[in-house]
């Protein structure tokens, strides 16, 4: 969601406040009222203290021990309370799309770590590979299998509505963590009905596991 300025820290901020802004909001119309898929949601908010329910949220991650960065550069994981919620028809439209990349950038990297017909096709150049930041020269010649392949893809939502990747994350991509962590915080601080049908973010552990 996108809207007018954010609240100072400690004070109350009823959900039936909320004004959008000039951005492009997802859970409000421009006259204010929420959108359909959002509707049940602010509903349930609506007597809810948002910057309060922003520090429980953030407290509740805190006592779990879940942070962002390492060594020196550790610092409190920020989460908005607030779900982005998209429904079945864009999620399977996009869920085909994710996979799709998901499966040609585990095709680049093995192929990068094997044979290069990248390369030799002339579609890339050696030193764009063997001088990228993370290139680890080691891994060549190792055979990848697509099974224990991971990618965290950043979504983001552009002025026309529309989904759109915003990076691929290759590099043991955290978000998987972060995403059961934070579902469990929300489901304890929300207060408002699971929807049928959602997703177990953790049932994914599981299948990497088994990868």
């Amino acid at each position: 969601m996108a809207g007018k300025a954010s609240p100072k820290a400690g004070r109350a901020v009823p959900a039936h406040a909320y004004e959008p802004g000039a951005a492009l909001d997802e859970a409000f119309a421009e006259d204010g009222r929420p959108e359909p898929l959002y509707t049940d949601l602010i509903a349930g908010l609506d007597e809810t203290d948002l910057a309060n329910l922003r520090e429980r949220t953030a407290s509740r991650l805190q006592s779990a021990g879940v942070t962002f960065g390492a060594g020196d550069r550790v610092r409190p994981f920020p989460v908005d309370p607030i779900p982005r919620l998209i429904d079945g028809h864009e999620w399977a439209h996009v869920s085909a799309g994710l996979a799709q990349r998901a499966r040609a950038l585990c095709a680049f990297l093995a192929d990068a770590s094997g044979d290069r017909r990248i390369v030799t096709r002339g579609l890339l150049p050696a030193r764009v590979i063997e001088t990228a930041a993370y290139h680890e020269p080691w891994v060549r010649g190792i055979e990848q299998s697509p099974a224990g392949f991971l990618a965290g893809l950043d979504l983001v939502r552009g002025s026309d509505g529309h989904l759109r990747v915003l990076e691929d994350n290759c590099r043991t991509p955290s978000g998987l963590g972060y995403a059961v962590a934070t579902r469990r915080a929300l489901d304890a601080e929300l207060g408002v009905a699971v929807p049928p049908g959602r997703m177990d973010a953790a049932l994914a552990c599981g299948l990497v596991a088994d990868a």
